[in-house]
This record gives C-alpha cells, structure tokens and sequence, in this order.
C-alpha cells in the first residue's frame, strides 16, 4: 500500500487485517495505538515497533492503526 499526502510517499505493507507486517504469531511485545503507533507516513523500518524489535531482538507485533481512539484501539487489543 503506497501512503500518499502533502507531508509524505512511502510504502507501506500491512497484512490481511490491516496492520504492519511481518505478522507476528505468537509475539513477545505488542504495540496498539493510534497513526503514531502504525507509523503513518513512515517506511516500515522507520516505524518505532520495528526499530524496538530490531533493537532489542524480540519479536513484535504492531497493531497500530490510523484513524482510531481509545475505544476502537482497546477494541482491537481484547480481539
């Protein structure tokens, strides 16, 4: 998926449910948040989820996602 505004234009790859990948089955740390968390406007490798994972050698999964609150996130988080 190509990220397109006035600001930026990277690439973007998210898996069937819509966050960032790779997709994580089973892992050590979660990240579930808002654009920031998703990386809006930011390459994959450029996200914080995926420098942490890089820098600390665990796996994660990063369930960020554009365009939601509170609820939506928690919603997300209890699914």
């Amino acid at each position: 998926m190509r990220n397109v505004s006035a600001e930026f234009d990277v690439e973007v790859t998210t898996g069937p449910a819509g966050h960032r990948v790779p997709a994580i089955d089973t892992p050590e740390v979660v990240f579930v948040g808002d654009s920031f968390t998703f990386g809006r406007g930011l390459a994959d490798q450029e996200t914080f989820a995926h420098r942490y994972a890089v820098g600390s050698g665990r796996a994660c999964a990063n369930l960020g996602r554009s365009r939601t609150g509170t609820l939506r996130q928690l919603d997300i988080l209890e699914h």
